[in-house]
């Protein structure tokens, strides 16, 4: 599977963060060959100087004709310093849902430890931040 991301439905706008003053909220879309794939939601913070990373993706079925979408799964990660690294890392979170059903479950980390699509989101995941150039430039000024 390739993926790519949809630029046109990309958006941004600021946060107010009780920890670090003001963040930027990404709202982005992933595609494949075969049309939509998964939005994707990354909040870029700067914890005590140090840039992290939030990021949502929400996987399932999307854009088909008649498809099911109640088998939506919300998995969460947070990138950032981790103990003993010298370089970010990305850690499983525990999801937290705005009660809106797009999201469908909002995972655990415990729960997204044993999902059979964690590949999946580790892969969405992998692309963004290869991918969204904003979200690379704020962990590269670490």
């Amino acid at each position: 599977m390739r993926l790519s991301a949809n630029r046109s439905l990309r958006r941004t706008h600021a946060l107010t963060c009780a920890n670090c003053g003001a963040a930027t909220r990404i709202t982005g879309y992933l595609e494949t060959e075969d049309g939509p794939y998964a939005p994707y939601f990354a909040e870029l913070h700067r914890d005590q100087g140090r840039p992290e990373v939030w990021i949502d993706v929400i996987l399932g079925t999307w854009g088909r004709e008649g498809a099911v979408s109640m088998d939506h799964v919300t998995f969460a990660c947070r990138v950032g310093d981790v103990e003993d690294q010298t370089r970010p890392g990305a850690t499983l979170v525990r999801a937290i849902g705005n009660d809106h059903p797009m999201q469908g479950v909002c995972l655990s980390r415990e729960q997204a430890l044993t999902h059979p699509w964690l590949p999946a989101f580790w892969e969405a995941v992998d692309f963004i931040l290869a991918a969204d150039d904003q979200v690379k430039g704020h962990l590269a000024r670490g």
